[in-house]
């Protein structure tokens, strides 16, 4: 009985943490293509900007304190990230869910 509910029990942490991390993933992937978004609308604030000391991606208020690195590029890399996230949540999300099924007995 005791290893039954060890078992339960790692089902539903790495449940979870497939969970978190699906959500980890679209939280980035969704944060880039926003980024992308935003650089089309205002290419002279939002893009990849890097300097001596910040490394900022996202929207920069004063842009002579560093430069912006990926120019047109970055819609590229949105176009990517999202091709790549949209499956690895999809996978994520149903394996987290089949093991909560497991876990419930379902």
């Amino acid at each position: 009985m005791n290893a039954l509910n060890s078992n339960r029990r790692t089902d539903f942490i790495i449940g979870v943490s497939q969970l978190g991390f699906a959500v980890l993933i679209g939280i980035l992937a969704l944060g880039v293509s926003v980024t992308a978004l935003m650089h089309a609308v205002d290419p002279e604030h939002f893009g990849l900007w890097v300097s001596q000391t910040m490394f900022v991606f996202g929207g920069l208020e004063d842009p002579t304190l560093a430069r912006e690195v990926l120019g047109d590029k970055i819609y590229l890399y949105a176009a990517a990230g999202a091709l790549i996230a949209i499956p690895t949540i999809w996978e994520l999300s149903q394996a987290a869910l089949k093991r909560f099924k497991q876990t419930a007995g379902v």
